[in-house]
């Protein structure tokens, strides 16, 4: 008797197995098939697969139903057992992350920023702004020589040709170690006083520079080369010409004292003639006392050169850390040009037609501005 039970029931579900079209229409299938979690082990039902899932639908899934076992609970061996367990939602980061908002752990367990900075790209260096130095002093006393001695190099021509014009100006760049200096080789006075061309001609020569430093940001340094030997009256006139004049006593002033190679330590020279230079009024911030003269075959010489060069680095360095004096172009010239003329004799002095047409014809001056330039250096307002 269990034997027929037996084939009846495999009978029954391999009809089943059949395509629908061929089922008999009298099997009632969907009432009478019991559900795989329940089927006897070894029947032919628990051989099926499972159903294939349906198509996600394009909305989020819902949730579980409340028929269906948690794979937890199925049966060892039936087919449910052997799907995946859905994902469990992830907690909030703030719940569970044991570091704090601004960090996070990376693959491979290293604690990173969470929002890294991402660095800028990468900038040339700027390049320092200039020092301007206006170095100036008599003909033939070793202007071009100190150039030299401050770039490390010979950058300026040592030589007798070079314009010989009151305020006639070169420009050299030297750029030392982090600064970059813009050193302007100026002519001083010649004599105490000058003559009425000899005037104009400064006239023309005071434009250029004017306008070069105001257009470059102005003075920092005033550095008054001088010969080793006595203060001469052309020594006070060209101190009082930039140092007054010029600057109007606003930039700090250095001087240099050339020709020293004799003396067996240099700095001596100033402790035997410092009361006599400031005797004559000419003060300074600072000073050196150096030697511009190379002679690689006398060591000696090679040492003091060696030792000037670094006295004078030193000296720049120290005396350029304040802040430039710039005017504009037209207040700088009249300023000038009207304390300059107190060196030319009071019956020989320009007058306002005369400044006129030096300001047009040698500085290129519109008429209207060398008009209203020569009205206010002759006192006028405008």
């Amino acid at each position: 008797m269990p034997q027929k039970d037996s084939v009846q029931q495999s009978q029954y579900f391999s009809t089943s197995a059949l395509p629908t079209s061929s089922r008999p229409p009298a099997f009632p299938i969907s009432n009478t098939s019991a559900p795989p979690a329940s089927a006897p082990p070894g029947s032919a039902m628990s051989a099926l697969p499972a159903p294939p899932a349906p198509a996600p639908a394009p909305a989020p899934a819902p949730p579980a139903s409340n028929t269906s076992a948690p794979p937890a609970s199925a049966p060892p061996g039936s087919a449910i057992s052997a799907l995946p367990a859905p994902p469990a939602p992830a907690p909030p980061a703030s719940n569970t992350s044991p570091f704090p908002p601004s960090v996070t752990q990376n693959q491979q367990g290293q604690l990173v920023p969470s929002n890294p900075v991402v660095a800028e790209p990468a900038t040339k260096p700027q390049t320092p702004s200039p020092i301007n130095i206006v170095l100036f002093g008599e003909t033939g006393v070793g202007k071009s020589s100190v150039i030299n001695l401050i770039a490390g190099s010979p950058t300026a021509k040592v030589s007798a040709d070079v314009d010989g014009c009151t305020m006639a100006s070169t420009r050299y760049d030297i750029p030392v170690n982090n600064a970059s200096y813009t050193i302007y080789d100026t002519v001083g006075l010649e004599e105490p006083q000058m003559g009425v061309n000899g005037y104009y001609d400064a006239i023309e020569k005071a434009y250029g520079l004017i306008q070069s430093l105001s257009n470059n940001g102005g003075i920092h340094l005033l550095l008054f080369c001088l010969r080793g030997g006595r203060i001469t009256a052309t020594v006070q006139s060209n101190y009082r010409l930039f140092h007054e004049f010029l600057c109007d006593k606003r930039v700090p002033i250095a001087l240099v004292f050339t020709g020293l190679e004799r003396e067996q330590r240099m700095e001596d020279w100033w402790s035997r003639n410092e009361g006599s230079i400031k005797k004559y009024g000419i003060c300074s911030v600072a000073h050196a006392c150096i030697t511009a003269v190379q002679d690689p075959d006398d060591p000696g010489q090679v040492n003091k050169y060696e030792e000037s060069r670094n006295t004078v680095l030193e000296l720049l360095s120290k005396c350029t850390k304040d802040g430039p004096m710039v005017m504009d172009t037209q207040s700088w010239l009249v300023m000038l040009l009207g304390r300059m003329a107190t060196f030319v004799p009071k019956r020989r002095r320009p007058k306002r037609k005369d400044y006129t047409r030096v300001l047009m014809k040698r500085c290129g001056m519109e008429p209207d501005a060398a008009k209203k330039v020569a009205h206010l250096i002759e006192g006028g307002r405008t």
